[in-house]
């Protein structure tokens, strides 16, 4: 019976652990650090999409999947959408740190 307490008490300190961003949860440990990737991601797939779509933005397509980066052809048209999800968050920054950002996003 003491290992169920200690495990519930435990769920509730990794729980107590985490830090909201955006609709994801993230240790808070690295959630600084998350904040400043995530922001320059964003930054580094706007810049690439302006100069090729009529209009970019961040915005909430679906509440669930929270913030996106979404690229609008000059009818308003979706003509892309980046997620901004932690895994996606990680794949955009090694795509950066590549200097592959551009071929990953537009598959030139």
């Amino acid at each position: 019976m003491a290992r169920k307490v200690k495990k519930k008490q435990r769920k509730n300190n990794d729980k107590d652990e985490m830090e909201l961003v955006d609709v994801y949860y993230i240790p808070k440990v690295i959630a600084p650090h998350f904040k400043l990737l995530r922001k320059h991601c964003i930054e580094e797939v706007i810049s690439i999409l302006e100069n090729e779509f009529f209009e970019v933005k961040v915005t909430t397509l679906k509440e669930e999947n929270g913030e996106v980066v979404v690229a609008y052809h000059e009818d308003q048209s979706i003509a892309m959408v980046v997620e901004l999800d932690p895994m996606m968050i990680s794949k955009l920054e090694k795509e950066i740190s590549a200097e592959r950002l551009e071929k990953f996003l537009l598959g030139e």
